[in-house]
């Protein structure tokens, strides 16, 4: 096995092969203009708002915008290290203007595509990333028959030959890297069945039969066991969710067959995200996920041709637990990786209403993302103020049904080095969905000094929280009126500052409940109840 320092010279060798113009020329051209049997439909509309302000030159996501810079391109700002860059050169907001309609998306097409030409035609280490090129081949086929099929002969020709030779890079890597991101790897294949599926002149059957062998391999790597993807964002299931569907259409479009393993992938997937959505039908703000998702999440589910039901389910190796009883749910985090390390942590919602939250993630600043990310951001248990260890975490994970009542049991020992302590969370919900109790449990071989141990439930904003019963209990009211009332025994409660990110732009205050107590014993455990009053 080569070293890691062999691994990026290779890398960089390769970069310098790409850079020379031999390569570019390497990449050739097409003798006329590619030919097209159809073009990919639709599937997944865009918003016409945000086509409206793309076509006066703002990218917008979730309302918060920056300006299509198309002299730098956002290369070399702090953009290119943010969502905008990815939806700027993938051209996913191609979709945003075809929903605009009309010569005013279409121009705007058509004059962001030729600026992007102007200046992208040959090979930049940056944008023609695996990941960008291959969505941004598919994007350009889908809105093809929209924006591009009446364009002036020049604009054709440039953008066929720029079509033709992404799509020759896209294949070169394709043999020439092996050890890439399995990520980019799905990508790369994704792309180059659907551009065969609906252009003959770049079609191969060999080569189309072994892509699509070679997607299922890395379909299998990507995967747990349960169906769930390693990087753990559940956003990750809608993502995948939308290619899986474009792809089983592209090939039906080309009379292809349909390889088993993809219609299966499809229903796996549209069942696990139909599981990880909490009452008011969105994400968890989980592992770096942010809201809203919800036009998505639909528009996977509908097309997955899959009849769907919500049941309470455990999924051990994906990391997450879903309990959903009358108008309430809770989901659980009890992986062993991902981007946030709060093992245990959870989530509750009453119908449309968030109660106990994440504080979510941030998109653009790296310094309230990483805040985000550690565990005092989310709804779980911390000994004396540190981190959980990420390596050592080891969790275990249970549910139980019983007479329409669930119960749930979860463990980790992310605590053992140096402290000696097993961490044991037990949550419990009613039937009815209006008695939600936990139990915490810590556990030690040798009480060797008395630790501090806080337990934080976030709030979200909406919720108005104030402590009663001479400070020793709060009331939480929603914002249809119901009442809620929060209890523990064992240790001290109060009120204090926290925030929100929902959408990974916007910092909201809120408030958090907090539970301190001091472990001075072999054993500690502490009780809490949120009864619907």
């Amino acid at each position: 096995m080569a070293t890691q320092w062999l691994k990026n010279l290779s890398h960089k060798a390769a970069h310098v092969k790409m850079l020379n113009p031999v390569y570019n020329a390497s990449l050739g051209k097409p003798d006329d203009l590619l030919n097209f049997d159809h073009f990919p439909h639709d599937l997944f509309p865009g918003d016409a708002g945000r086509g409206r302000w793309a076509a006066s030159g703002q990218l917008d996501i979730h309302g918060h915008r920056i300006t299509l810079d198309m002299q730098s391109w956002l290369i070399g700002g702090y953009e290119q290290e943010t969502v905008f860059f990815e939806k700027l050169h993938a051209f996913d907001f191609l979709s945003e203007l075809k929903a605009l309609g009309g010569d005013v998306g279409r121009k705007a097409a058509r004059d962001i595509t030729q600026r992007w030409l102007d200046h992208f035609q040959n090979y930049h280490h940056i944008v023609w990333a695996p990941d960008l090129t291959a969505q941004r081949l598919v994007n350009w086929l889908i809105i093809y028959p929209y924006a591009y099929s009446a364009a002036n002969d020049e604009f054709l020709e440039q953008l066929h030959t720029s079509f033709y030779r992404q799509y020759k890079h896209l294949v070169h890597i394709l043999v020439s890297k092996g050890d890439m991101n399995p990520f980019d790897r799905y990508s790369l294949l994704w792309a180059l069945v659907i551009v065969q599926c609906h252009c003959p002149d770049l079609y191969d059957q060999v080569a189309l039969a072994t892509h699509l062998q070679l997607l299922k391999g890395v379909m299998d790597e990507l995967s747990l066991k349960d169906g769930g993807l390693i990087e753990r964002n559940p956003q990750n299931l809608v993502q995948m969710g939308k290619s899986l569907i474009q792809l089983r259409r592209s090939l039906a479009q080309s009379d292809q067959s349909i390889p088993p393993w993809l219609p299966r992938t499809i229903e796996t997937m549209a069942r696990l995200i139909n599981s990880m959505i909490h009452c008011d039908k969105d994400f968890p703000l989980f592992q770096g996920a942010y809201l809203p998702n919800k036009s998505d999440i639909d528009g996977v589910l509908k097309q997955s041709d899959t009849r769907l039901r919500r049941n309470n389910i455990c999924y051990a190796d994906y990391g997450y637990t879903a309990i959903r009883n009358a108008r309430t749910s809770v989901i659980i985090d009890h992986g062993d990786k991902g981007m946030h390390v709060a093992p245990l942590s959870f989530e509750m919602t009453y119908g449309p209403h968030r109660m106990i939250v994440s504080c979510g993630t941030h998109l653009t600043d790296s310094q309230w993302q990483d805040g985000l990310s550690l565990m005092a951001a989310h709804s779980c248990l911390m000994i004396d103020d540190t981190e959980a260890r990420q390596s050592l975490l080891n969790c275990r994970a249970s549910l139980e049904n019983v007479n329409g009542a669930v119960l749930f049991c979860g463990s980790h020992e992310g605590y053992s080095a140096g402290y000696g302590l097993t961490h044991t969370r037990r949550l419990y919900l009613d039937s009815d969905g209006e008695d939600f109790r936990g139990e915490e449990l810590l556990t030690r071989n040798v009480a060797l000094k008395p630790i501090p141990v806080t337990v934080r439930f976030h709030l979200h904003p909406s919720v108005k929280a104030s402590l009663v019963e001479n400070k020793t209990a709060v009331l939480l009211r929603l914002p249809g009126g119901s009442g809620w009332g929060f209890k523990m025994h064992g240790g001290d409660v109060t009120l204090e500052e926290s925030v929100h990110c929902h959408d990974g732009f916007s910092i909201r205050k809120t408030n958090q409940i907090v539970i301190r107590t001091v472990m001075d014993d072999l054993s500690l455990q502490l009780k809490w109840a949120i009864k619907r009053q």
